[in-house]
């Protein structure tokens, strides 16, 4: 038998030998390696032992399948693993299922019983208020996003280095339904579309609304900048205590630093690292 046909279950056996080369398994695993000579009974009803020959297989097993390394997470079965890599992949690190309030084509969705298997493991979670129970998530029909352990099995498993997501709050012009242009292209220049958040007046100025928005978006397990003024940042603050205001306190509304953010690949970086050193201070 060579290396390529020895079985997981037959290469255990072998590699399970006493000092004496004593080996015992299951009794169909057993026959065959037998059948290979890789071990052999003495007398009838003897136990069996390794041969030469099985210790040279096994050797070669062990040789082209080291062990890994027990750091590493539990690989998962195939559609959980492949939905974290889904995830990873996406800037948002949204874990797209079925019951999302505003699902993806149903091709690139995952259904309830793999999410919420990601659940069990820690891999991936929606928000949460303070005190509200935890539901399945066809129940609960909110968007699940990766953990700070998926992000990690992200890395280990699927070779794909991804942090936290980068978000950027932009409030919508007073009187008006959108942000200013200005505000709309420096959070565009500092992340991806699917992390620009709009905020109005009425819901910053409303605990409860803002509480909310925080924890459908699980806005703790992100670094975040505003593009706001003080009155917004400290309205946001409250929920956010690692909320990095980078324009408050800025003439203008922070208009020079807006253009100057877009064309500045290292201020933007400049202002990540220190929203990130705000979500977790050394």
């Amino acid at each position: 038998m060579t290396e390529e046909l020895l079985t997981p279950t037959g290469a255990a056996i072998l590699l399970a030998a006493g000092d004496d080369g004593a080996v015992s398994g299951a009794g169909a695993a057993l026959v065959r390696l037998r059948r290979e000579s890789l071990i052999v009974r003495e007398y009838p009803g003897g136990p069996y032992r390794i041969t030469q020959d099985g210790q040279e297989a096994a050797a070669e097993w062990r040789r082209r399948n080291p062990p890994e390394d027990p750091a590493l997470p539990r690989l998962l079965p195939k559609t959980q693993h492949a939905a974290i890599q889904a995830a990873a992949l996406r800037p948002d690190q949204r874990l797209p299922g079925y019951h999302d309030p505003n699902p993806l084509p149903r091709d690139a969705c995952f259904r309830a019983p793999t999410l919420n298997a990601l659940r069990e493991e820690e891999y991936g979670d929606y928000g949460r208020l303070p005190g509200e129970r935890s539901l399945p998530v066809a129940e609960a029909r909110r968007p699940l996003y990766l953990t700070a352990a998926g992000r990690e099995y992200a890395r280990q498993r699927c070779g794909i280095t991804v942090g936290r997501r980068r978000v950027v709050i932009i409030p919508a012009a007073r009187s008006q339904p959108s942000a200013p242009p200005s505000l709309r292209l420096a959070a565009e220049a500092l992340t991806a579309w699917a992390l620009i958040m709009e905020i109005g007046d009425d819901q910053a100025a409303d605990p409860e609304r803002t509480a909310r928005m925080v924890a459908d978006n699980v806005l703790a397990d992100a670094d975040v900048i505003l593009l706001g003024d003080g009155e917004y940042a400290d309205r946001l603050s409250a929920h956010l205590p690692h909320l990095l205001a980078p324009l408050a306190g800025s003439p203008e509304g922070g208009a020079d630093l807006c253009e100057q953010v877009q064309g500045d690949p290292g201020l933007r970086e400049e202002w990540w690292r220190e929203a990130a050193a705000r979500h977790h201070p050394a």
